[in-house]
């Protein structure tokens, strides 16, 4: 009995289409699943490793595209007849990867003269390498296809690889007359049947998934420091950005492209802003973090402004360079300064009554906060049980299901 298939991915052809291809050439049926891409952020949590696509077979995920397409190629009979002939498939399809890896390199690269210089290179060497190679290794082969005489895996793999980059970039054309081989390969893929009829019923999408235009881009250090209250703000939203983590030594070439020599920075269509406060209540007026009315925000307002006098508090011994000083400023933080706050806080979702700071929903307040308590706890600066409703409401942010998903994927780095 063959398993049930279901296909997951975007509604693009992307890194799904040669999976496809190749469920069509073998005539498979399946579940063609196209996430619209505003569900993304639900959806993730719920993939292998954070990625699509996704092949479930009888109810059971498996990820990366190319082992899904060697599954399936090995399933409906499309990598050759023995070892070697697998062989010789694996090797073109590595190279369609290594291909791959330098054409969208290329693409994605923001500075635009980087940018142009990486194109210009894999044009005029990359493609006629990779051309090269190919209408090479047909040319050995004799029949028209890269392995045996019909198509397989690997004719799939390269007629997907180049058609992608000939439509996406000024990389590659469709193949013509200088590579008469590859030409050839091209007209019998079209030519199949199978293929014909898939090709003449695909869902016109773009060549790759197109991910919502936020134009906003997060800049700091690989640590959370200054920027995490804005990270946990777009997380719990799902809104999408491109996270820029600068590494240090990079630091005093991108200093004087910041506006005030300090990071972190939000780029917000092209044009680039300042201080972290700032960039995390515009974040939380847009994301809709701010409350419900003017009265809400400042509510809000007020227990962001006391976070901030907390951490003029707990600075204080950071900066202190004599060390006897330092020790007793300490003391007086962990056993004054600490108590103190955190029993403010403790009154405040006492009064509000919700379990959160403000309002019956999670603010920029609830952020904020969370944001100073994961660092005291972390420096062992905080005995989190000595406050039950504080300690309740950590546990009721860490239940929010985005934020869930955020914590639990983030990645180990300095606070």
């Amino acid at each position: 009995m063959a398993p049930k298939l279901k296909l997951i991915y975007f509604n693009a052809r992307g890194r799904a289409e040669v999976s496809r291809l190749l469920l069509a050439l073998g005539g498979q049926e399946y579940e063609d699943v196209r996430i619209p891409i505003e569900n993304w952020p639900e959806e993730k949590p719920k993939t292998v490793f954070g990625q699509v696509p996704m092949l479930e077979v009888d109810g059971v995920r498996y990820a990366q595209s190319v082992a899904i397409e060697a599954y399936l190629a090995r399933e409906l009979n499309l990598y050759g007849e023995s070892n070697l002939d697998q062989l010789k498939i694996d090797q073109v399809v590595q190279l369609n990867q290594d291909y791959r890896a330098k054409a969208v390199t290329g693409l994605k690269e923001t500075d635009e003269a980087r940018k142009a210089e990486l194109i210009k290179k894999v044009k005029e060497v990359e493609s006629p390498l990779y051309l090269g190679f190919l209408e090479k290794l047909l040319k050995e082969n004799g029949t028209g296809y890269f392995v045996g005489s019909s198509l397989s895996y690997a004719d799939i793999s390269t007629y997907d690889n180049i058609y992608a980059f000939s439509v996406r970039g000024p990389l590659l054309s469709r193949p013509g007359d200088d590579y008469p081989l590859l030409k050839e390969l091209f007209n019998n893929v079209e030519n199949n049947e199978r293929i014909k009829a898939y090709l003449a019923n695909r869902k016109q999408t773009d060549i790759y998934p197109q991910q919502q235009n936020t134009n906003m881009k997060l800049i700091y250090f690989d640590a959370r420091g200054r920027a995490e209250i804005s990270r946990l703000l777009l997380a719990a939203a799902g809104k999408e950005y491109e996270d820029v983590r600068l590494p240090r030594d990079q630091w005093t070439a991108e200093k004087p492209n910041t506006p005030f020599g300090q990071l972190p920075v939000l780029e917000v269509k092209g044009k680039r802003f300042g201080q972290s406060l700032a960039i995390a209540m515009f974040l939380a007026r847009k994301l809709g973090f701010y409350g419900k009315d003017e009265l809400d925000g400042l509510a809000v307002d007020q227990v962001v402004q006391l976070s901030i006098d907390f951490g003029s508090a707990l600075g204080r011994n950071r900066r202190e360079k004599d060390e006897a000083k330092k020790a007793e400023l300490l003391k007086q933080t962990k056993e004054v300064d600490v108590p103190k706050f955190v029993t403010f806080y403790e009154k405040i979702l006492r009064e509000n009554g919700t379990g959160y700071f403000v309002g019956d929903s999670l603010t920029l307040a609830d952020i904020v906060v969370f944001d100073q308590m994961e660092a005291l706890v972390q420096r062992g600066m905080l005995n989190i049980e000595q406050y039950p409703l504080v300690q309740t409401w950590i546990e009721k942010v860490k239940s929010n299901e985005k934020l869930r998903a955020y914590l639990e994927s983030r990645k180990p780095s300095e606070h």
